[in-house]
């Protein structure tokens, strides 16, 4: 059975055997997947852990220092690049041709990236992060200036980490700040993504007319299962509502199909008081 291992337990397992691999292959739209693996063997079994990426085949020469289009699509041949990042470089060597690749990779970790991150507020990163964080392939510097440019409080290691996981960056940010939905903290982008607040989502929302809704308007409605689709609905049944009523109905059940039996039944203009008074009762 296989488990997801920290970076920490891979460095500190003895007496361990991993296996560091990497493979490539060209996709059909013009990009290029890349694909990291541990497989670890220690005293207490068999862990594995991956991490995948996908970049324009036209970054390709930029993004993997000495691996070129020749080599990758070529007949076949032997490799060796780099892949520079902020917290350290990755060295890969193989075998590439016909749109794919494979080999083995080392790791050494930029001394400097701690110290780099501390000017940034961001203390106590240990190597075992930067090792994580090295796989993520994020800007941070770039994160951490834009957060403080927004007046952000700087996030703890811990916040930064969960905001990579959920996939928060410069781009996520300033789109929903685009739609007016500008975050106040790193933790409020956090729980944005993490509910899956999108730009589509936030631009459906200002189309169906809700002006200056808070980030954490749209946080509440996501969670509570308010769709552009139903609100579109609702719109074309008559009923312009508010983001707390938008919420209330779906609470409690009240779906536009409901709304339509009750008109087509002969009950129209009903408040929305009222549509939720009979769907609690169990009116149908």
């Amino acid at each position: 059975m296989f488990a997801v291992i920290t970076i920490a337990a891979l460095l500190a397992a003895a007496p361990v055997n991993a296996v560091m691999q990497w493979s490539m292959h060209a996709g059909n739209e013009g990009t290029i997947a890349f694909e990291t693996r541990y497989r670890v063997a220690n005293a207490w079994g068999h862990d594995a852990d991956t991490s995948a990426r996908s970049y324009p085949e036209s970054d390709l020469e930029k993004t993997f220092a000495g691996l070129t289009h020749a080599q990758l699509f070529g007949a076949g041949t032997t490799v060796s690049f780099t892949i520079a990042r902020q917290e350290g470089t990755l060295t890969c060597s193989g075998r590439a041709g016909h749109g794919v690749a494979g080999g083995t990779f080392t790791i050494v970790l930029d001394p400097n990236f701690a110290t780099e991150m501390q000017r940034r507020g961001v203390n106590g990163v240990s190597p075992e992060r930067q090792m994580e964080w090295l796989f993520e392939d994020a800007d941070l510097y770039a994160m951490l200036d834009y957060f403080k440019s927004q007046g952000y409080p700087v996030p703890s290691v811990e916040l930064l980490s969960r905001a990579l996981d959920s996939g928060v960056s410069v781009r996520y940010a300033r789109d929903l700040a685009s739609a007016g939905m500008r975050a106040l903290t790193v933790e409020q982008l956090v729980r944005a993504a993490d509910s899956g607040v999108t730009l589509r989502y936030a631009s459906a929302l200002g189309s169906y007319g809700f002006a200056d809704l808070s980030l954490d308007q749209a946080i509440r409605m996501v969670d509570n299962g308010v769709t552009p689709r139903y609100l579109t609905a609702l719109s074309q049944l008559g009923y312009h509502v508010t983001p707390d009523q938008a919420v209330e109905l779906v609470d409690h059940g009240v779906t536009a199909a409901y709304i339509a039996r009750l008109q087509k039944a002969g009950y129209a203009n009903l408040s929305v008081p009222d549509l939720i008074r009979l769907a609690d009762h169990g009116v149908h």
